[in-house]
């Protein structure tokens, strides 16, 4: 599966999220929006990592959705998992799983960079401060 993110896509990925879901949908990823919110929050990571735009083709996120529940709730439930994936100037839809889960907590977008994009991040981080010279005595 390779679904561009974008508005053209709406109707292919809520299409894709209904086929995985089933009948859930209180806390899973049911619209397009969903999807969408994810790639930005994912592209907004890039940014503070320091990677410019014409690096960023490979990164990954995966984003889970799922709202929080309260600790006094004892059951299951199904939540989305999606992975998507950065081309060279947009997101693209890549995989998507419902999963069955107890965690209570709520979901989050979590981005995973290449060995040269995590060098460009760490030479940006490291140009924010200096090492201090010990003096021998």
């Amino acid at each position: 599966m390779k679904i561009k993110i974008n508005d053209t896509n709406r109707e292919a990925i809520t299409a894709a999220l209904a086929a995985v879901n089933g009948k859930a949908t209180a806390h899973t990823f049911t619209h397009s929006s969903s999807v969408s919110a994810a790639a930005r929050d994912a592209e907004r990571k890039l940014d503070d990592l320091g990677i410019p735009k014409g690096q960023r083709a490979g990164a990954t996120a995966r984003a889970r959705s799922n709202g929080s529940v309260p600790n006094a709730y004892k059951y299951t439930r199904v939540v989305s998992h999606i992975t998507i994936t950065r081309g060279s100037s947009a997101w693209f839809l890549t995989d998507v799983k419902a999963v069955e889960t107890w965690d209570k907590t709520a979901g989050g977008t979590y981005v995973t960079v290449t060995a040269a994009q995590d060098a460009i991040a760490i030479a940006k981080f490291r140009a924010s401060y200096s090492v201090k010279k010990e003096v021998a005595s």
